[in-house]
């Protein structure tokens, strides 16, 4: 079961990488990537740009978001991007 829960995970995330690169990639794609690549969980990530954990992992699920929350993400997504 183990085994299994690593290769599904690992498929998620190349998926999601594949994804946040596409045009029509959603601003939960883009963060999902950029924070799995930095290797930030997403309270560490919500943290640094001032959001609820649970509102960032939200996002990450394709919920909408206000105009500040995407920016604050934004900014995190370029920060991490370097």
């Amino acid at each position: 079961v183990v085994v299994a829960l690593s290769q599904a995970r690992r498929h998620y995330n190349e998926l999601m990488q594949r994804a946040a690169i596409a045009p029509g990639a959603t601003l939960g794609q883009r963060i999902y990537t950029a924070r799995r690549s930095a290797d930030l969980s997403v309270q560490e990530a919500a943290n640094g740009v001032g959001l609820r954990a649970d509102l960032l992992a939200a996002i990450e699920a394709g919920e909408p978001t206000t105009q500040d929350e995407a920016n604050k993400i934004k900014a995190l997504i370029a920060a991490l991007d370097g």
